[in-house]
């Protein structure tokens, strides 16, 4: 449940030389400080507790006008690979004839304009402040996630002397909500990829049913019908034609039946364990495809490991064959597997790579866009399975595509170093 929180006016900021003594002062400073803890502290709770992010930012604005005393204050959300605005989340109206920047795009580039300096070290992270706006920028380490900007309206009083403390503590607060924020968008994109890649590969069964198993049952069907006609009119040789032409066909039903089951699950997985069932692949690609060479290394050391990550690696390479065998023209082929165990337990990786001698390619996109590559769904199975692909290749120089998962242990046993 979202958590309330009760933004009421803060106490007047103290005015120096005022009648009122020294103690008096101070106990209003010391009330304000106390609440503006208090509300960060309820906006914390409000960014724990939010679904969508989207929630916790709005009460990050709301407690910045709050704190601040004005009437307008604006989030910029910077996308999650960094390229640009994302969204903007504002409560209230934007002065008119105000110096705030008029878009997300220029607030993100004032706070990275600000942190540039801080890093600098310029005294004043802000070379031109101005006396109506404040912007604190939204970071998480050294990533620029937003901008959090309040604007005074003409004729509005001057800020509390503590509002640029006060914006700073709801950015971060609001860097927490972005993080989340981030998450989220990817946790979607992810699901909606992973649906799709569901479908293609249902449409894929649906064709191979189709076009091969379905073909060669019905080819067997018909000329075993043919042998029965034979048969009885005593054409004895047709007859055998007939039967050999149907027992032919049964038999490449059989052999396209155990494809379509190794497609959808590769049963030499749970018979020869991920080395050997890899080694199996290779070889039964190279007779596929004709490579002269095909050599696969094992560097796991015979260890089992989770099924989830012992079908991800599987089906990696699986795909990145298929890829070489119909697009790469090549003659040698390798496929390697490698186990690290890391410094500290939880971090042992688990790598495969694929290398080819063929054509390559030549790709001006960064190496992680593998959408237009047709490596998208090869590089969600190591995304969802909490790993990297990485894609090397260039034009004759062949192709390298390596992937490393972590080395979750089989159910019920431990890693082992």
């Amino acid at each position: 449940m979202p958590v309330e929180a009760d933004f009421s006016d803060p106490p007047p900021e103290p005015e120096p030389g005022s009648s009122a003594d020294e103690l008096q002062r101070v106990q209003l400073t010391a009330e304000r400080r106390a609440l503006m803890l208090t509300l960060v502290r309820r906006v914390a709770l409000h960014v724990l507790s939010s679904r969508t992010g989207i929630e916790a930012l709005q009460h990050i604005a709301h407690g910045a006008c709050r704190l601040t005393r004005t009437r307008y204050a604006a989030i910029a959300v910077a996308h999650p690979d960094g390229a640009g605005l994302q969204q903007t989340v504002t409560v209230g109206a934007p002065p008119d004839g105000s110096s705030a920047p008029h878009s997300g795009e220029e607030m993100l580039a004032e706070a990275q304009r600000i942190i540039t300096l801080g890093r600098s070290g310029r005294a004043a992270a802000d070379p031109a402040p101005r006396a109506d706006r404040l912007l604190a920028p939204i970071r998480r380490r050294r990533t620029v996630l937003g901008a959090l900007c309040v604007v005074k309206a003409t004729g509005e009083g001057p800020f509390p002397t503590d509002a640029d403390t006060s914006l700073r503590a709801l950015a971060e607060n609001a860097a927490v909500a972005i993080h989340e924020l981030h998450q989220i968008t990817r946790q979607r994109s992810l699901i909606r990829a992973l649906i799709a890649a569901q479908e293609d590969e249902r449409r894929a069964v649906a064709y191979d049913l189709h076009d091969g198993l379905t073909q060669y049952v019905m080819a067997s069907h018909a000329h075993l019908e043919a042998f029965r006609t034979a048969h009885a009119e005593g054409a004895e040789d047709e007859a055998q034609e007939e039967l050999d032409l149907a027992t032919r066909f049964l038999r490449d039903a059989v052999v396209e039946t155990r494809r379509v089951v190794s497609g959808l699950r590769s049963l030499a997985l749970d018979d020869l364990g991920l080395a050997g069932a890899l080694e199996q692949l290779l070889s039964e690609e190279r007779e596929r495809a004709g490579w002269e060479s095909a050599r696969f290394t094992d560097g796991s050391g015979g260890r089992r490991f989770d099924t989830a990550i012992e079908t991800t690696v599987y089906r990696v390479v699986q795909e990145a064959l298929s890829n070489v065998r119909k697009h790469a023209g090549a003659s040698e082929v390798q496929v390697g597997l490698e186990y690290s165990p890391g410094a500290r337990p939880g971090d042992a990786r688990l790598c495969v790579t694929v290398t080819d001698t063929g054509r390559g390619f030549e790709h001006p996109a960064a190496q992680t866009d593998y959408a237009h590559l047709g490596l998208h769904s090869m590089a969600e199975r190591v995304e969802l399975a909490g790993g990297a692909l990485e894609l090397r290749s260039a034009a004759g120089e062949g192709t390298i595509v390596r992937a490393t998962v972590p080395a979750l242990p089989a159910s019920g046993q431990e890693a082992t170093p």
